[in-house]
């Protein structure tokens, strides 16, 4: 293949699906208390309590991976849709033939 195919609505779109997520997860704001309390059941609400505790931490580090993903994925499509547009005026641009050959 000689040519380099690039979806940049594709980046774009997973650019938009990273910023959602980010949003969703940020914006889970039930507390541990809350939740512990509808269950009713001491040991489940416990269990619940250990698992909200540790998906806390979870979802903390997935916050801080996902930083500025999005961004870099809009940039990505940016700049081969710069590069793809830089390419077209280079191939629009007339040419030089010296002997019969052109040249750049």
């Amino acid at each position: 293949m000689d040519r380099l195919v690039v979806d940049t609505t594709v980046l774009r779109r997973i650019a938009n699906d990273i910023t959602l997520i980010s949003v969703e997860l940020t914006d889970a704001t039930f507390t541990t208390s809350e939740v512990a309390g509808a269950v009713g059941d001491s040991q489940l609400a416990h269990r619940l309590e250990t698992f909200m505790s540790t998906w806390s931490v979870a979802r903390a580090r997935l916050l801080r991976a996902l930083e500025g993903l999005d961004d870099a994925a809009r940039s990505i499509a940016q700049k081969f849709e710069d590069a793809d547009a830089d390419l077209a005026r280079i191939g629009d641009a007339p040419r030089e033939v010296v002997n019969g050959v052109p040249t750049r």
